[in-house]
């Protein structure tokens, strides 16, 4: 418990006897004798001295007051002050200090969630003990149907307004299995502290997977598949873009710095779908564009039979793409397209598509 350091000249005896004696002429202008011989002014003196005695004890709490304080916190039925009770005579002040912060600290902490931000923290939380040290894992809380509509389709129950949905986002990869068991961790930790009528769901992200394609120049003595394996490594990785969009600009940059790489040029997505096995499919292509400018959905393209919003597909100033716009609830998976890519070995200048 900390009380607040007053100026030492506030609480001096002679100040405070000086200060009430240039009063009197304010509040009492008959009182014309102000010799120490005068009654009123032994009064002032006297509320001086105790006002200085007070304010030195307003200063200065002793250990056996802050640990009436510390059993305030914790209950009547707290019983760990006899332990530090047990010898007034050497009271453990660090000790008091420490056990006030804790229950402090305890009292603190949000026992109930309500507000969005109070469900992301709890779930990243959870998550995070699930997965152990060092992991890396954010969360997205939806409030209202939205979520409850893409899990439920256009089935609507009588009321929603209470559907909380949570979509928990490992930044790394993990097997379906894991990822339904810290699903469920998540949600046991946030519905023993939900409101009683708030009704939550915990989801894992749904994927859309992209197909990459570039033309990649290697240092010199690097070789193909090794540097390749280091990139479709890191696009699995911890290292891979992540956020509300899958940007070029991003995944240009991952490539570039990936050990082996000289320069990457003319990265693209050549296909999207949301099972990775379809990549190669025909009807997972993005199709070609054939104006130069591009607004999605109004100038012609070829192929593109993706059930995407094409308002989702942003593209630059010369009709590229730039960019693919992600839900709250998706997280990008990245892969190697060897049919689009084009490898540049500076020592040979062998150039050919990957078969």
């Amino acid at each position: 418990m900390n009380t607040p350091t007053l100026p030492l000249q506030a609480w001096r005896y002679d100040d405070l006897v000086r200060e009430g004696m240039s009063l009197i002429p304010a509040h009492a202008p008959a009182w014309t004798d102000h010799n120490a011989s005068d009654p009123g002014i032994t009064l002032i003196e006297l509320l001086a001295y105790f006002t200085e005695l007070l304010g030195y004890r307003l200063g200065r709490v002793t250990p056996e007051a802050k640990l009436q304080f510390l059993r305030l916190l914790e209950g009547s039925s707290w019983s760990g002050w006899k332990q530090l009770a047990d010898d007034s005579a050497r009271l453990d002040r660090g000790a008091v200090d420490r056990a006030i912060a804790r229950a402090v600290d305890a009292m603190s902490r949000d026992q109930c969630l309500v507000t969005a931000a109070d469900f992301e923290r709890v779930a990243v939380e959870a998550a995070q003990a699930n997965l152990g040290p060092g992991s890396s894992v954010r969360a997205v809380c939806i409030v209202g149907d939205e979520l409850h509509r893409r899990l439920h389709g256009n089935r609507r129950r009588v009321d929603v307004r209470a559907d909380v949905g949570v979509v928990v986002l490992p930044r790394a990869e993990i097997e379906p299995g894991a990822l339904a068991a810290l699903c469920e961790t998540v949600q046991q930790a946030l519905s023993a502290r939900c409101l009683l009528t708030t009704t939550v769901h915990v989801v894992g992200p749904t994927l859309l997977h992209a197909a990459l394609g570039f033309r990649l120049v290697l240092r010199p003595g690097a070789r193909a598949r090794p540097v390749l394996d280091a990139i479709a490594a890191r696009l699995r990785g911890p290292a891979a873009p992540q956020g509300n969009a899958v940007r070029i600009t991003d995944i240009t940059e991952l490539i570039d710095n990936t050990d082996g790489v000289d320069h990457v040029e003319n990265v693209m997505i050549s296909a999207l779908s949301a099972d990775a096995g379809l990549l190669a499919d025909a009807r997972s292509g993005i199709g070609v564009q054939i104006a130069l400018h591009s607004t999605p959905g109004v100038d012609a393209r070829l192929g593109l039979s993706l059930q995407l919003d094409p308002a989702r597909l942003r593209r630059d100033e010369a009709g590229r793409l730039a960019s693919i716009e992600l839900h709250p609830w998706e997280v990008a998976r990245l892969h190697l397209a060897p049919s689009v890519i084009d490898v540049v070995e500076q020592d040979a200048r062998d150039r050919g598509a990957l078969a």
